[in-house]
């Protein structure tokens, strides 16, 4: 058997991965189906004329969403008919995404004349049988040779990935087999892609993907040959890259792990938004889209694996680099702590004092998702340096609902290093060689209040707007409460010594 070392070979070998099939353009079989009852990563195909350029829409698929899971607003809307009723829905949905970007579109859908309208069903949350229900039909579909452009030359993407027929990722492909790399296809999103085509603005595609069979690239704003592309591979021998991979191609992890329905969705509820900076000097607003780089993505998820597995009030040494990402790392980390189960999510909360279960009760699906980071009364222990030991022989147990996490009694401040806490203040908790945080990880797995809305299943659900803020303030006041604490211990130190009287 020969292989297919062209582009057309890879897009294949990327369909097969993520649907079961090779999802050939102009077969009939790529037609909107039910999901067989086994495939691959959970994908399905999308057919390359059943995307709408005017409004960037696949339109077979996000018909089929909306009929399967709210029936009476598709019929409302009129979608197998090109009329006006269509067409103004249309034009709703492509003025929301945007102003608001695709990622807070697919949180919170939208309002169209008397309906409320959903376009994503996020994670349910454990025994909420409904919710589970409408999260299996969210549509996620992947379509080759994608022709995006409004203009006769019919330009075309190698690969286009929608969740309910909504655009989420684009993808060139190169292979160095054919003397191309994945510099080629950066240069191409550079030159020939033009930004002011309506799939391209910002906002709309949440990624856009450079891939050859060694490297990964993402760009999540282009901007002609000022798009910026930033790397997203492992790392190999403590540099640039990815390793070898005996079981196929070195960047496969990207489809394989990265990019599976529950991976993707969890980069779109817990990672991916855009955020607006101003320029101090200038007062100017600018919008950011932030996608995660893998390291960033590959270290909070170890570190909630292992204090789900493990419990709270562990340490951790993390190793980063200048201009990594550790403050988005952290915050997304605090973020997701808030709201972290024990074991296999049966409903027991993590205890800080000896890695036990705390208060056991029934699994109570409301309780399972984070909302806001920090503490009733916004204060936290010192934590950070101190022997685990001393906290927990004086630790009083806390309920997670809204408990005031109390500060350390002072003779337990006075065992802390005052060397780490220096450090820890100076250069921050992920600074390699210097303070770990976990006492941190403790502090934000035991704190938290939550504020939700309800699901389809009439269960709570997190609160999306603003999440990513309360974090950051929190790991701010985290670190003010730690500097005053430590300001107060020299003032009393001070007053003591024999100099200073």
């Amino acid at each position: 058997m020969t292989t297919d070392t062209s582009e057309r070979g890879l897009e294949r070998l990327i369909c097969t991965a993520l649907t079961g099939a090779p999802c050939e353009p102009g077969v009939p079989a790529n037609r909107v189906q039910e999901r067989p009852t086994s495939y691959a990563a959970g994908w399905i195909c999308g057919a390359a004329e059943d995307y709408d350029r005017e409004y960037c829409v696949d339109l077979a698929q996000l018909a089929a969403f909306l009929g399967a899971t709210q029936p009476r607003v598709c019929e409302a809307l009129d979608l197998g008919a090109d009329g006006p009723t269509r067409r103004k829905f249309l034009a709703r949905l492509q003025g929301e995404i945007s102003k608001r970007g695709t990622i807070d579109v697919l949180r919170h859908g939208l309002k169209h004349g008397p309906h409320h309208i959903d376009l994503f069903y996020g994670t349910p949350s454990p025994g909420n049988a409904k919710a589970a229900e409408l999260h299996a039909a969210n549509r996620f579909s992947v379509t080759r040779q994608l022709r995006y452009s409004r203009d006769e030359t019919q330009r075309a993407l190698d690969l286009g990935l929608f969740i309910n027929g909504l655009p989420v990722a684009t993808f060139e492909l190169k292979n160095s087999l054919t003397k191309q790399t994945v510099e080629d296809a950066v240069l191409q999103y550079q030159r020939d892609r033009d930004p002011r085509e309506k799939l391209f603005e910002f906002g709309r595609c949440v990624v856009h993907f450079a891939v050859d069979d060694h490297e990964v690239r993402f760009c999540t704003h282009l901007k002609g040959k000022g798009s910026w592309f930033l790397p997203f591979n492992l790392g190999w021998n403590d540099g640039a890259g990815n390793p070898p991979n005996p079981n196929g191609l070195k960047t496969d992890y990207l489809w394989k792990r990265i990019l599976t329905r529950a991976g993707l969705t969890d980069i779109l509820e817990n990672y991916a938004q855009v955020v607006e900076t101003k320029d101090e000097k200038t007062g100017r607003k600018k919008a950011v889209q932030i996608w995660p780089r893998f390291h960033q993505l590959d270290v909070v998820r170890r570190l909630l694996a292992d204090a789900q597995a493990k419990g709270a009030g562990r340490r951790y040494l993390i190793q980063h680099s200048a201009g990594s990402g550790k403050s988005n790392s952290i915050a997304w980390l605090a973020h997701q702590l808030i709201g972290l189960r024990e074991g296999r999510g049966d409903g027991v909360r993590l205890d800080h004092r000896r890695h036990r279960p705390a208060h056991p009760r029934p699994a109570d699906p409301r309780h399972d998702q984070a909302v806001r980071a920090g503490g009733r009364h916004g204060r936290a222990r010192r934590a950070l340096g101190r022997p685990a030991e001393v906290h927990r022989r004086r630790q009083e147990d806390h309920h997670l609902h809204g408990a005031e996490v109390p500060v350390h009694p002072r003779r337990d401040r006075e065992r802390a290093p005052r060397a780490a806490l220096r450090h820890h203040h100076r250069r921050g908790a992920f600074e390699p060689g210097r303070a770990h945080f976990g006492g941190a990880v403790d502090g934000a797995v035991n704190s938290g209040r939550r504020r939700g809305r309800r699901d389809a299943g009439g269960q709570d659900q997190p609160a999306d707007g603003g999440q990513e803020a309360a974090a950051q303030r929190q790991l701010l006041r985290l670190h003010r409460h730690a500097q005053e604490q430590d300001a107060g211990d020299l003032r009393r130190a001070r007053s003591r010594s024999p100099t200073a009287r």
